[in-house]
């Protein structure tokens, strides 16, 4: 069988095609289980391995994706929803290239959006997915429309529990809600603060079992973040744990968990430009 025949201007059209961001929804059902820490960790992790990532947080008045990362920021993306600034204006450069669309803080008035400033959201998170290969949304924890309709826009959603009974129930009731909104979105697990990986694994099987005997819908195990001190230590160092104790347990948890989004099977995978990041960040300290 001869091939089709490929014009040259074919062949540029196709090599010149934008590859598609990657948005993924990363939320909880409950406060205090370490949400954006595990997005701003994450992050670093993907673009230790390469690729171009930014983060949006959607905790429209109760950020702190700039707080972890020990940011001074003078615009958010309140600024943007009122049309004061455009998105490329609020924007702040992080580490490893990370690129921050920071929330503002104690902003009443954006704590319920109307749908008016949601379509605006939305319209500000396709902007945000240009020449990136990620973009993950730091989101609300709780039940909303602007939830909703944040994962209809990704069709990715990492839910982060912990093994404490309160949050595995509210992990279940977004996995729930996740589903009846949005029955086509992957919906992924990952267990913080885990004991051991057996724990781990209990918490997400009682999610998992539950959300396939109640909706027939299956998530996936993305895996889980040991308990670990230095993760508290870098919380009060405003530093990511992946670039302030880069070889501990919890960082390489987040490595991990990164090449398993990636679908990089190679098992060092990160580890040596964190290692060098997190060096450099100690030397800063010294």
């Amino acid at each position: 069988m001869i091939a089709p025949q490929t014009s040259d201007r074919e062949t540029t059209f196709q090599m010149t095609q934008p590859k598609r961001a990657r948005v993924v929804v990363v939320t909880s059902g409950k406060g205090g289980v370490g949400k954006t820490n595990i997005v701003g960790n994450l992050a670093l992790s993907l673009a230790a391995a390469g690729d171009r990532v930014a983060i949006l947080d959607a905790n429209l008045s109760l950020a702190n994706l700039d707080i972890l990362f020990g940011l001074t920021t003078s615009y958010h993306i309140g600024h943007v929803l009122h049309g004061e600034k455009n998105l490329d204006e609020i924007a702040v450069d992080g580490p490893l290239g990370v690129r921050i669309f920071p929330a503002g803080n104690g902003s009443v008035h954006l704590s319920e959006p109307n749908p008016f400033l949601q379509d605006k959201l939305i319209r500000a998170v396709n902007q945000a997915t240009s020449n990136v290969d990620w973009l993950l949304i730091d989101a609300p924890s709780e039940v909303s429309n602007r939830l909703f309709r944040l994962v209809n826009l990704a069709g990715e959603v990492i839910v982060v529990t912990t093994d404490e009974p309160t949050a595995i129930i509210s992990a279940y009731a977004i996995v729930k809600n996740v589903k009846l909104a949005s029955p086509n979105s992957t919906i992924s697990l990952i267990v913080n603060d885990a004991s051991n990986a057996i724990s781990a694994k209990n918490v997400f099987d009682q999610i998992h079992d539950t959300a396939l005997r109640i909706l027939n819908h299956r998530i996936e195990y993305l895996g889980r973040i040991d308990h670990d001190p230095n993760v508290t230590r870098a919380v009060m160092q405003q530093q990511p744990v992946t670039l302030s104790y880069p070889n501990t347990s919890a960082s390489n948890c987040f490595q991990a968990i990164a090449r398993t989004m990636r679908g990089d099977v190679s098992p060092n995978g990160g580890n040596n430009v964190l290692s060098f990041i997190g060096r450099l960040g100690a030397k800063k300290r010294k």
